[in-house]
């Protein structure tokens, strides 16, 4: 079953202690959570690989961390909004996600290949009220992104079986029957987690956001809404680290496609018949000249504004 909603405050993640290699039989011989210890390591040796073999993969935007971008107070390279972003310590970031259940927090597996200033970032994230994280990261796209357009799978829920039938991983009704979860026509993600961790870095710089964030919350105060050019927080090239499916339409139409998928994910959810035909999506081709969107609201006990949501949006047609 989903997480029920753990709002004002993450649960903090259960997991072991780093096992020794004389402790590692075989991550498949391994049970429960000795199990996600040795997968944490195995990720962590591909990482140590990565910094010792110029030819082995890295994650792209990591070579872009030291290049200087336009600020607010004058150009700087984003290592150091990485750095100077208010959280956790570098050790309180390493000890979370080390004792970090992958199996449950899915969304942390691209930050154990991130750099270390990322990774302090992306755990300061996972320890807040937002859901860009769990829902916009390099966890949620490819695959994850294109059965959250067409299935409504959520990213999020870490049961197949769940996020199969569609259930939200926080939403449960009165009933305490997960709800359906909701996207609209398109599931887009920061793919890259030095990229995503640089974005939210620099949102949280930037002039527009930070009019927001330093406001005092009003009790009539809702969410508020800001976009900024792709290329303003990431550089040029930034745009090469957002991924994202669009749901096809139907005779033309977004919105008929989007009712056809709500009634076939309900007769999926139901068991029942439907005249309903399965979704399809495309792969959106580009990003260049797209946005970033900041959702940013008071946080549950009102106490001051958070970023709860961050995504690209392609450019519009």
């Amino acid at each position: 079953m989903p997480h029920a909603e753990r709002r004002g405050g993450m649960e903090q993640p259960r997991g072991p202690e780093r096992l020794g290699p004389e402790q590692l039989p075989g991550a498949e011989r391994l049970p429960g959570a000795d199990r996600y210890a040795a997968e944490r390591r195995e990720i962590r040796a591909a990482m140590d690989r990565a910094a010792r073999d110029p030819a082995f993969a890295q994650p792209p935007y990591r070579q872009s961390l030291d290049r200087e971008l336009p600020g607010p107070d004058g150009p700087r390279p984003p290592r150091e909004s990485l750095r100077e972003m208010p959280g956790l310590s570098t050790e309180a970031a390493e000890r979370h996600l080390n004792a970090a259940d992958l199996a449950e927090r899915p969304w942390l597996r691209p930050a154990m290949v991130a750099s270390e200033d990322a990774r302090r970032v992306i755990a300061t994230v996972d320890q807040g009220e937002g859901h860009h994280l769990r829902r916009h990261e390099g966890a949620a796209s490819g695959d994850a992104a294109r059965e959250r357009v067409e299935r409504l799978c959520d990213p999020a829920n870490p049961d197949a079986v769940s996020r199969g039938r569609a259930d939200d991983a926080f939403k449960v009704g009165a009933d305490g029957v997960p709800r359906r979860h909701v996207c609209r026509d398109e599931a887009t993600a920061i793919s890259d987690p030095d990229a995503f961790a640089t974005a939210v870095a620099r949102a949280m710089e930037h002039p527009d956001v930070r009019k927001v964030l330093d406001r005092t919350v009003q009790p009539e105060d809702k969410r508020r809404e800001v976009e900024i050019p792709i290329n303003e927080l990431l550089g040029p090239k930034g745009h090469e680290s957002c991924a994202g499916y669009r749901l096809i339409p139907i005779d033309g139409s977004i919105y008929k496609a989007m009712d056809n998928r709500a009634a076939w994910v309900k007769a999926q959810r139901d068991g029942a018949p439907t005249d309903a035909v399965e979704p399809t999506s495309s792969k959106i081709d580009t990003f260049e000249g797209g946005t970033i969107k900041i959702l940013i609201q008071p946080r549950d006990d009102r106490s001051r504004y958070e970023i709860m949501n961050l995504f690209p949006k392609p450019p519009k047609n």
